[in-house]
């Protein structure tokens, strides 16, 4: 599924934006923070939960070498 990207900025090594997905209980921003360092990606991701938590998820990206 292709989703719009929202307020991505560029600074330095930092990225951020947002993306919207509308489901059953209406729209739902999830927002990406990450930081380039080398040849990975720090990436965290926050989006509030059904009960009004927000959920925060932590992943690495690793540039691939063939």
């Amino acid at each position: 599924m292709e989703m719009a990207i929202k307020n991505g900025k560029v600074s330095g090594s930092t990225i951020t934006f947002e993306t919207t997905r509308t489901g059953q209980n209406g729209e739902q921003v999830t927002k990406y923070e990450g930081t380039v360092s080398g040849d990975n990606l720090n990436l965290k991701t926050t989006r509030t939960g059904q009960d009004g938590t927000p959920m925060t998820t932590e992943a690495v990206a690793k540039r691939a070498t063939t």
